[in-house]
């Protein structure tokens, strides 16, 4: 039998085509890309039944990368021996009140997370979301 050198074109476009789609498959699976190229080059369809029934390795890196995002910490050190300042539904300053009770009118609905506070020792008034006052 002879070699035709239009079989050895065909047959290298051929593996060529395998090699990529073994080197993509390789890829979304978690595997070595350039690894699962020449194996499928080489070995053709063979090389990418294996990878169907290797395990998937992107999703077990995906479930062991969950995502712990740390609470954040106050922006007012002490904030309970401050005075406090806060503006009101009708955006006049009211106060100065005890953190205790600032925490009250938050627990009692009278202010919000989005309701502007001051103490000394701020630069400009913010909400009280942004100085993480009363995490829950």
């Amino acid at each position: 039998m002879e070699f035709s050198t239009q079989y050895l074109i065909l047959t290298i476009i051929v593996g060529l085509i395998l090699g990529a789609w073994a080197s993509v498959m390789a890829d979304n699976r978690g595997r070595d890309s350039t690894v699962w190229f020449f194996l499928g080059f080489c070995f053709g369809i063979l090389a990418i039944a294996v990878l169907f029934i290797l395990p998937n390795l992107a999703v077990k890196e995906e479930e062991n990368s969950s995502v712990v995002i740390p609470a954040p910490e106050p922006l007012i050190e002490h904030p309970e021996i401050k005075d406090w300042y806060y503006l009101d539904l009708n955006n006049e300053q009211a106060g100065p009140v005890s953190f205790d009770i600032l925490a009250e009118l938050y627990e009692n609905e009278k202010i919000s997370s989005t309701t502007y506070v001051w103490c000394e020792g701020m630069e400009e008034w913010k909400t009280v979301e942004e100085c993480v006052l009363f995490t829950s």
